[in-house]
Order: structure tokens, then C-alpha cells, then sequence
């Protein structure tokens, strides 16, 4: 699954503590809750439904150069300790600590822009998904059954593709689809398919 939280490099984050970035990368989502029943009707029909839900994943923030976090957060804190409603005052406290200053390696460090007026810092996923099954019985061995699903009944959007990086302008906004394939969370779709057993 394409994670939803926002994610900056892949590597080493601090060269003074090289375990500072160690552990999951956006597939530790701390909510999951999938739950599923089947019905028997008269006349061989079956209905089943499953509905998914998993919360949002984690991630940082930073300016997207070399994975840069701010200097004051740790690692994979969004979505745990920080919030959205964090975000103006963090982007504040790192215009009056570092901008203005020299970085490392001697660069100017900008301050960071002014924020959209609407971001998110990742998105939940949600799904339902149903199917009908009839099942003919063809003397006592043979059966035919025909099958009709749908996945994300509801068609929700389940966004991802957003960006940790405060420089960007395109900081906080979705840029596809979480899960963005046939199934369960991608967008609606429809299955059909005919099953001989014997």
C-alpha cells in the first residue's frame, strides 16, 4: 500500500546519531480494523461484505533537501505527537531559530514560506466491499456459481502522495490516490466472474 503519512529521504538524518532514523517507514499504522460477515439467503444467493479502515500513517517534516527534519522533531513523529494545528507554530520556531543562519555546510538557510491555506499531513484509508454469489446446483455433484463484486462500494478517495517538505508548494496537499490499483481501496470497481466445481 502507498503509505498517506509524509516522508522526507531514506538514509541517515543525522550524522551525529545514525539510529535517529532507523525503524518503519510509513507502514507503521497504529489503527487497523477490518471486519467482514457472509449471509446465506434463500435460493443460493450468498452475500458478503468486508469493511476496512486504517488510520493515517506516520512521517516527518523538513525542506526535502538531503532529508533534512526540522532540527527539533525526531523521526516519524507527524501523525503521532504532531498535528496539523502544530504545524504554523513549528514553521515559526524554525524561521526564529535557523533562518538567516549558515547550515553545516556554509549555505544560507531560507525561511520557511507561508503555508497553504489548507494542507493535511496524510490521510486515513476506508473501504467497503461486497459480493453476491448464486450458486445452481447441477443434479448432486456439479455447481455453477456466479459472482458480482464491488470494491470501495462508496468510492472514497483515500488519498496519498503528500508532501512533508515545508518549502514545497505543494506541502500538505494529496497528489494521488492512496492504493491507486484494482481492490480494495483503490477507486470503485466492479468484478464479475463464473466458478465450476465439481
Amino acid at each position: 500500500m502507498n503509505g498517506s503519512g509524509l516522508f522526507l529521504g531514506s538514509g541517515v538524518s543525522d550524522n551525529d546519531n545514525w539510529k535517529d532514523s532507523f525503524g518503519l517507514q510509513g507502514g507503521d499504522r497504529r489503527h487497523r480494523v477490518v471486519a467482514g460477515a457472509t449471509v446465506d439467503l434463500p435460493r443460493g444467493f450468498q452475500v458478503s461484505a468486508m469493511s476496512e479502515t486504517i488510520s493515517r500513517g506516520p512521517g516527518s517534516l523538513g525542506d526535502g533537501t538531503r532529508g533534512d527534519r526540522l532540527p527539533f522533531l525526531k523521526n516519524n513523529q507527524v501523525n503521532r505527537s504532531v498535528h496539523e494545528s502544530d504545524v504554523p507554530a513549528l514553521a515559526a520556531r524554525f524561521n526564529s531559530e535557523y533562518a538567516g543562519k549558515r547550515d553545516a555546510q556554509g549555505a544560507l538557510i531560507a525561511p520557511i514560506p507561508a503555508l497553504p491555506a489548507k494542507y493535511q499531513l496524510g490521510d486515513a484509508m476506508w473501504s467497503q466491499d461486497l459480493r453476491l454469489t448464486k450458486t445452481l446446483a447441477i443434479r448432486e455433484r456439479y455447481r455453477i456459481s456466479g459472482v458480482a463484486e464491488v470494491f470501495n462500494l462508496f468510492n472514497v478517495a483515500n488519498l496519498g502522495g503528500f508532501s512533508g517538505d515545508l518549502y514545497n508548494a505543494k506541502f500538505g496537499q494529496a497528489t494521488s490516490r492512496m492504493n491507486n490499483v484494482f481492490g480494495t481501496g483503490g477507486p470503485r470497481a466492479f468484478q464479475f466472474a463464473l466458478r465450476f466445481g465439481f
